[in-house]
């Protein structure tokens, strides 16, 4: 079940009445850049059978798999399901890496005739090792942030993860009769290692919206709220933030018509920690030059996002908990393109893009001192964080033949800009991916 807020405001352009294969859909008139994710598991969308899925493998190494969604209760008006994942390999042998990621979920929803009402939770374990050599000796002292450590303290050969959470919230149907739409959603994560902070994240976003004739105005909340504990932590560690708070106000009005949409809004956001006010605009626009097959779209918005432990773990997992993170501010990010489509199963979109950061994160392996005054290297990294300007110019094809071939290819350029990082670490020049997929017939 997609027990998530719907995104209302974003209308999407049919381009043609054509039927496309599951794994190459069309590109909606939003922006869309994806950014690389490193050191992530990856793991494929799962089908939503309504009679369950169920799904094991085994690779070299100890690779290991496990899909398993099972809708306990299926009724006209309410629906509980379960569903397991696992992923990750292991080895007998302490010096081979190691990692694996399990979680379970719970989910029940109740459908009432103008809305749903979802509760759901789960629980997720995470482990892996440092990979790599270590240079760090275990009897030996170094000197890290002006404190004096030994190596057997430092280093953590393994790690584990254990990440819980919780969702509350309703959303409303789409109701021809009602001028009126609007959800409202909670959610809960935990997180605690076996080092550095824990955190207890919970997030609070609703929406309304209402219909003004073909056009329509709303208005967004969302709060964050971040708590951090130090029951693991290094005794010499930097103080820690121990509480981050984030709010944001969003008005918006938008203008749909046959052959162009304009959003104007603004957001606003107030902040604990930083900068206490912190606006940018919620400026996108498309427009139909040719019915169909030409669409021109441009935008200026901006962003006011919390690391938090969770989201800068599925960036980097490898990096040192024991430190604070900071609030990544993007005032301005302006973007357009062009969507061209005058062949019906081949579309084209060319898009240029630049923002403006601060407290952009990067990633940098820890460096410390021994006895002797050298520079020793750990296989733990930093976050460190810069004011950074990055251009972008990308083009994305797909191509689809019925219901049995698609083709798609998705390059960038990025050009990053930092003000006192040597370089943008971690982040690519070039990104390229290429992709196909072809039936044998509509069961093969």
């Amino acid at each position: 079940k997609i027990n998530e807020i719907p995104a209302m405001q974003e209308p999407e352009i049919e381009v043609e009445p054509a039927i496309y294969s599951n794994y190459s859909t069309l590109l909606t008139p939003n922006f869309e850049i994806r950014t690389l994710e490193s050191a992530r598991l990856k793991q494929s969308p799962i089908p939503n059978y309504k009679n369950g899925f169920f799904r094991l493998g085994f690779g070299f190494i100890w690779h290991s798999l496990l899909d398993l969604n099972v809708p306990i209760i299926t009724k006209p008006k309410y629906s509980f399901d379960l569903s397991i994942n696992h992923k990750g390999l292991f080895s007998n042998k302490s010096t081979d890496m190691m990692h694996h990621k399990s979680d379970g979920a719970l989910a029940f929803t109740r459908h009432f005739e103008k809305g749903d009402f979802f509760v759901g939770g789960g629980y997720s374990f995470r482990g892996f090792n440092y990979y790599g050599k270590n240079e760090l000796l275990a009897n030996e002292s170094y000197t890290i942030n002006n404190q004096t450590v030994v190596g057997s303290d430092y280093f953590t050969k393994m790690a584990s993860i254990h990440t819980w959470n919780a969702t509350l919230g309703y959303k409303s149907l789409p109701d021809e009769e009602s001028l009126n739409r609007f959800s409202i959603q909670v959610e809960y994560d935990g997180l605690q290692g076996n080092a550095g902070l824990g955190e207890h994240f919970i997030s609070t976003n609703a929406k309304y919206q209402r219909s003004l004739d073909e056009n329509n105005w709303g208005i967004d909340f969302k709060m964050q709220n971040a708590i951090y504990n130090t029951n693991k932590i290094n005794t010499f560690a930097t103080a820690p933030i121990l509480q981050n708070h984030i709010f944001l106000l969003n008005p918006y009005f938008q203008f749909i018509q046959e052959r162009w949409f304009l959003r104007i809004g603004f957001n606003g956001y107030f902040s604990t920690t930083g900068q206490v006010f912190v606006p940018s605009a919620d400026i996108k626009a498309n427009f139909a030059i040719i019915k169909k097959a030409l669409f021109i779209y441009a935008g200026i918005e901006g962003d006011y996002q919390a690391n938090t432990l969770q989201n800068t773990l599925n960036l980097n997992h490898y990096i040192d908990l024991n430190q604070n993170f900071k609030n990544t501010y993007t005032p301005l990010d302006v973007y357009g393109g062009f969507k061209i489509k005058f062949i019906h199963n081949l579309l084209t979109d060319i898009y240029v893009s630049y923002k403006m950061k601060k407290n952009q994160i990067f990633f940098v392996n820890q460096t410390m001192t021994d006895a002797a005054n050298n520079v020793v290297m750990s296989n733990v990294f930093s976050s460190i964080y810069d004011n950074a300007n990055k251009l972008t110019a990308g083009i994305k094809i797909n191509y689809s033949l019925n219901d049995l071939l698609a083709f798609n290819v998705d390059g960038r350029y990025n050009h990053w800009e930092t003000k006192n990082v040597e370089e943008a670490w971690g982040m690519p020049e070039w990104e390229v991916n290429v992709g196909a997929n072809m039936k044998f017939g509509k069961r093969m």
